[in-house]
């Protein structure tokens, strides 16, 4: 799946909800986030996901999965970070989806992490880069969303953000 690590995160080796974040298992094989231009009528090439994935300005990755849903991550300044859950809305989820290349109809997000409710999403460790993120659904990726300022936030790991996209998660292949 986009995003996912070759460690296993989205095996099931953990139960949604484990306590102890850091979960992540390490690097981060986004796949590619840039489809081929093919021309003089030539043959297209396999769809990719039309976003940023993995480790590039704004990629997205997905981490700790249980089923479609897991933590979603993205990168900056050289490294990946949470997004917390502050003012997050389904428009969210749906311009994530699909940035991923996957589904957007169902698309939805956990929010209250552990701690604040029990959505079940598992804590990140180290940055969090996102916070205060109002997407309207029109924005082609998660960085066009109006936010804090990258690194600002009032947040704890216990708010990262959890996403759901049909076909995400540890059986999704995007499109």
């Amino acid at each position: 799946p986009v995003g996912e690590d070759a460690g296993g995160d989205a095996a099931g080796g953990e139960a949604a909800g484990a306590e102890g974040g850091g979960a992540d298992g390490g690097g981060a094989d986004g796949g590619g986030g840039e489809e081929a231009a093919g021309g003089g009528g030539a043959a297209a090439a396999a769809a990719g996901p039309p976003g940023p994935v993995g480790e590039v300005e704004g990629g997205l990755q997905l981490k700790a999965c249980d089923g479609e849903c897991c933590r979603l991550d993205i990168f900056h300044d050289g490294a990946f970070g949470s997004i917390c859950d502050d003012s997050v809305t389904v428009e969210a989820a749906q311009v994530a989806c699909a940035q991923m290349g996957f589904a957007t109809e169902g698309a939805s997000v956990q929010v209250g992490g552990q701690g604040y409710g029990g959505s079940g999403t598992t804590p990140g460790t180290g940055a969090i880069w996102l916070d205060e993120l109002r997407c309207e659904g029109t924005e082609a990726t998660i960085a066009e969303c109006p936010h804090n300022d990258w690194g600002n936030h009032n947040c704890i790991h216990a708010e990262d953000l959890g996403l759901c996209c049909p076909g995400g998660g540890d059986g999704g292949t995007g499109r």
